[in-house]
């Protein structure tokens, strides 16, 4: 059970993600320059890392394609926490639309905490060897652990722009 739930958290995680970004490619596009990528890169990692997202989570699933696909994932997942680190770093005022809809934009460092928590999901599935498909009640339980995430992150979101509105409406800023 341990090694399906390692499994079927990043690969719900990574379906999501990867569908955000296609339901909203603009939003995705516009935090690349957040991530310090020069110019000429945005437009294949806007095309590929959502097809990649998807083709992991669904990779991870299947049990013939599952070693490769978490080598896959750890790396996708290590190349941006890399970058989110670097945009942390620059303590930039830079959210992840990893989400794309779903969320609205995290904080970096929020960000970079759920990728550990991902890396370290995967390499203990490859750890243990991770043989075991997810039944569908263990995807089930990573989907709502996936829609937790997501709904702590948007009421979080709704509560930054709620302070924004309220800061800007006020004279000086000041409640």
């Amino acid at each position: 059970m341990l090694s399906q739930m390692l499994i079927a958290l990043p690969a719900a995680f990574l379906g999501v993600a990867g569908l955000g970004k296609i339901l909203d490619p603009q939003r995705f596009a516009a935090s690349l320059a957040g991530f310090g990528l020069p110019a000429w890169s945005w437009v294949h990692v806007r095309r590929g890392v959502p097809v990649a997202e998807c083709s992991l989570a669904i990779a991870l699933i299947v049990p013939a394609t599952r070693p490769f696909a978490v080598g896959l994932a750890l790396l996708l997942l290590g190349v941006f926490s890399l970058l989110l680190a670097l945009a942390w770093r620059r303590r930039s005022s830079f959210r992840c639309e990893c989400l794309g809809l779903a969320v609205g934009g995290e904080p970096a460092g929020l960000a970079l905490a759920r990728n550990a928590l991902l890396l370290v999901s995967l390499a203990g599935a490859a750890f243990l060897g991770a043989v075991e498909t997810p039944s569908p009640s263990t995807v089930l339980v990573a989907l709502q652990v996936v829609a937790c995430y997501l709904l702590g992150s948007s009421i979080r979101e709704v509560r930054h722009r709620r302070a924004i509105l309220v800061g800007a409406a006020t004279p000086e800023g000041h409640p």
